[in-house]
Order: C-alpha cells, then sequence, then structure tokens
C-alpha cells in the first residue's frame, strides 16, 4: 500500500512542483501518472522512490515512511526499483536488459 499525504516538493525557491498532493494506493492497484511535459511527473516519481526530499507532507509504503537523501547515505528504497527515462538508459541494450539492470 502506498500513501501519499499532502506532498510539497520545489526545486530552489521557485514555483513548487508539487503542492498538496494526495492519493492512496491499495494492495494489487495499479496507477497511471500522466500529464504534459514539464508537469511533475518525474519529480513525483523521483519522490516517491526516496530521490528527492519534500518540503512537506508524508509518504508511506506499508508501515514504514520513505525518507529522501537527507536521511539515508544512499537514496532510493530497497523495495521500489526505480527505471529513469532519459540519460541513465542505455541504449545499445534491449528494454528487457535496461530493466534488468536496475533490478540486479
Amino acid at each position: 500500500m502506498l500513501k501519499v499525504t499532502s506532498i510539497s516538493f520545489k526545486y530552489h525557491q521557485k514555483k513548487p512542483v508539487l503542492e498538496g498532493f494526495n492519493f492512496f494506493l491499495p494492495q494489487g492497484e495499479h496507477l497511471c501518472i500522466m500529464g504534459e511535459s514539464g508537469c511533475g511527473k518525474s519529480t513525483l516519481l523521483k519522490v516517491i522512490y526516496g530521490l528527492l526530499d519534500v518540503d512537506e507532507g508524508s509518504l508511506f509504503w506499508n508501515d514504514t515512511q520513505i525518507l529522501g537523501p537527507k536521511f539515508h547515505l544512499i537514496p532510493g528504497m530497497k523495495f521500489f526499483k526505480y527505471v529513469a527515462q532519459d540519460f541513465e538508459l542505455m541504449p545499445f541494450t534491449s528494454v528487457s536488459d535496461n530493466i534488468a539492470h536496475f533490478l540486479s
């Protein structure tokens, strides 16, 4: 179960990318995140994975609070996997090889 409660995030002192964002994803459910370029989809996924610290709010995976790099020497949550959409992908390998690289 993923619970996201009133999270807010901004890069530097600019306008917030995420502001008061909430959702609850029960076990076995799926969620689709859609929107135009620059609307915060990747930022939301990075926050959920623990690569970014939220300015406000909380995130929980079951009973475990998801915390960002201020709280972890190595950012990211061991029970999630994050596959980037661009520069971190290896263009010379297949889609399954790219995903397998991050699952190892």
